[in-house]
């Protein structure tokens, strides 16, 4: 396979866009580990009442998540790494979104 042009984000078959997506999940858990740990230790504490009682846990923990999972940036730099590797994968390159236009 030709190299990608410049500027330019795979588009993954869906499989291999699932796995990166777990991929930086698992990332995005590392990150956000302390708040993890809070969370789970509020849940711990409480049985029906875990709904209101660690809503601002939640809540950060989903912050913190959300940061990482959400970004155009992180997801395109995780799909370009899994190209990388796996070519055969690729269906094809588009323009980023952020790049500027030619």
């Amino acid at each position: 396979m030709a190299a990608p042009p410049p500027g330019s984000v795979p588009v993954l078959k869906r499989r291999s866009e699932n796995r990166v997506l777990e991929d930086v999940k698992k990332v995005a858990l590392k990150h956000c580990d302390g708040l993890v740990k809070e969370f789970v230790d509020c849940t711990k504490a409480h049985t029906l009442s875990v709904v209101w009682a660690c809503r601002s846990q939640q809540r950060a923990l989903n912050e913190c998540l959300g940061t990482i999972t959400r970004d155009e940036a992180v997801l395109n730099r995780a799909r370009e790494e899994f190209a990388a590797k796996f070519p055969m994968e690729v269906l094809r390159w588009t323009p980023a979104e952020d790049s500027p236009a030619t």
